[in-house]
């Protein structure tokens, strides 16, 4: 496992070996046990075995593009102005901000830093295996990521198991460590104190600069004063009142419960609404269709060339269309000269009417089309067979016709074909059925294309997810504007 986390995550995936190694080194200082050395020797040579081959195949076939991305991985950590890492440069307290607020929403920022002070704690009292090695996992992740250039969830997110952990170990003490209580009830309770305490929101002035996302981002402040104050109040009173055991019991149930609450209400309640939320964004993909045509209708050695000026949210659409197409991709103008040179077949994939010859079996609905590059035509491209012809006028744009497809058991695709008349705006769609209606205001760059682009264009693509439309009765344009009935799609 630990090999296969490297070919998908590079170097952190090696976090298990590192604390395999780590617990080994500390059996022999007696700090606590350990596993035995022919078991870490065993992790390493099973790691190596499965990610090496490749790693070493890759580096000797394409000598050049893994120096790139080796390169590339490196600038993860020191910084590199000569790479492009994406727009995850973060400043030294991202992790125990912004990235772990994005993980554990909707927990308070505080609690898994909390829920990790105390790991650390229980791990030098106890010296449990298990409880060192947590700590050193999550230590591990959040330190060299602290330290790191770039500072991605996804990254982090190789963490989250053990933080959970720690949160529940921190639970199981809560009856028998009063300060642990307060500490953790405190810190629950940071986002309702924000609320009624906005001088804890003016205390992060005082920061120093260099914890940048501490002074602006609310939450991990406040609830770090809010924690320590009421840890500290609470060992004063226990101590003074002779370490009463209502108090124990008491504050230990208080926040027992709250943080069960949490973590077993709170925590999926709000993953299943999110989930609820995006799950549009699950059949977000402008590239299954065409590239699932791509992969039948061309030859082995092809490549494509992507004539897309952005990517959708939480998307990689160049990468998508090699997974679907099975052809390299790029997204850069195409160089045909360059192809040709080292034997491929050049292919450009675009939502445009593009001067080629269209690649044959793309469905109508896809939100790209492919074109043969090597097949130049007179004119752009026709429409493609298979859509329902319209002529619709809304603003500047000109709806030419639509298409749709089954992507889910309740959902379809579609793809409007569309003109601009002037400077491209959204169109609004409204689909009517039986069951009510579902609305979508498709943007021009919806199209992965600037707006400015498109102008000119005979026709370009505008894809949405809606209803299936064997449920569709009427299809309207714009705020109040013209409804089209819609036929029922041939069985």
């Amino acid at each position: 496992m630990v090999g296969l986390g490297f070919l998908c995550k590079t170097g952190l995936a090696l976090t298990p070996l590192g604390v395999a190694a780590t617990l080994w080194g500390l059996s022999l200082l007696r700090f606590c046990p350990g596993p035995k050395l022919g078991t870490v020797v065993a992790m390493m040579a099973a790691a190596g075995i499965v990610a090496a081959p490749w790693s070493l195949y890759s580096a000797q076939r394409w000598p050049e593009l893994h120096d790139l991305e080796s390169r590339v991985t490196r600038a993860h950590l020191f910084h590199d102005p000569t790479v492009d890492v994406g727009p995850w440069r973060r400043p030294l307290d991202a992790v125990i901000n912004e990235v772990n607020r994005t993980s554990f929403q909707p927990l308070p920022t505080v609690l898994p830093l909390l829920a990790f002070c105390w790991l650390l704690v229980r791990a030098v009292r106890k010296r449990e295996m298990e409880t060192v090695g947590l700590a050193l996992w999550v230590g591990a992740t959040w330190l060299v990521l602290s330290l790191g250039t770039v500072k991605v969830p996804a990254i982090a997110w190789g963490a989250v198991p053990a933080v959970l952990a720690a949160m529940a170990i921190a639970g199981s003490d809560l009856r028998r460590h009063p300060v642990l209580a307060a500490l953790l009830l405190a810190g629950l309770a940071t986002p309702l104190a924000m609320e009624h305490l906005p001088v804890l929101t003016r205390m992060r002035e005082a920061l120093p600069p260099s914890w940048a996302q501490t002074r602006t981002l609310p939450g991990l402040a406040e609830g770090l004063v809010l924690s320590i104050c009421a840890a500290v109040l609470t060992a004063i009173v226990f101590r003074l009142a002779r370490r009463p055991e209502w108090m124990t019991v008491g504050l230990g149930g208080v926040a027992s419960g709250v943080l069960a609450w949490h973590l077993a209400i709170t925590l999926p309640v709000e993953k299943a609404r999110y989930e609820d939320e995006h799950l549009e964004e699950l059949y977000d993909s402008h590239t299954r269709e065409v590239g699932l045509a791509v992969a039948k209708r061309t030859p082995k050695r092809s490549v494509l060339f992507a004539a897309l000026d952005m990517d959708p949210p939480l998307t990689f659409e160049s990468l998508s269309l090699m997974f679907w197409s099975g052809r390299m991709a790029y997204r850069q103008a195409p160089d045909v000269a360059l192809a040709h040179d080292r034997g491929y077949h050049p292919y450009l994939v675009s939502p445009v009417a593009e001067s080629y010859a269209p690649v044959p079996g793309v469905p109508p609905q896809a939100a790209l089309r492919a074109y043969d590059l090597d097949a130049p035509l007179p004119q752009p491209a026709p429409l493609p067979d298979g859509i329902t012809p319209l002529s619709v006028r809304q603003g500047n744009l000109e709806v030419l016709g639509f298409a749709a497809g089954k992507v889910g058991p309740d959902r379809d695709r579609y793809a409007f074909y569309v003109r601009a008349v002037g400077p491209p705006q959204p169109l609004r769609v409204t689909f009517h059925g039986p069951d009510g209606i579902v609305e979508r205001v498709l943007d021009p760059g919806d199209s992965l294309r600037r707006p400015h682009t498109l102008m000119g264009a005979a026709w370009f693509i505008l894809p949405a997810v809606g209803p299936r439309l064997a449920n569709v009765k009427h299809l309207e344009f714009g705020a109040v504007g013209q409804r089209v009935a819609v036929s029922p799609p041939a069985p």
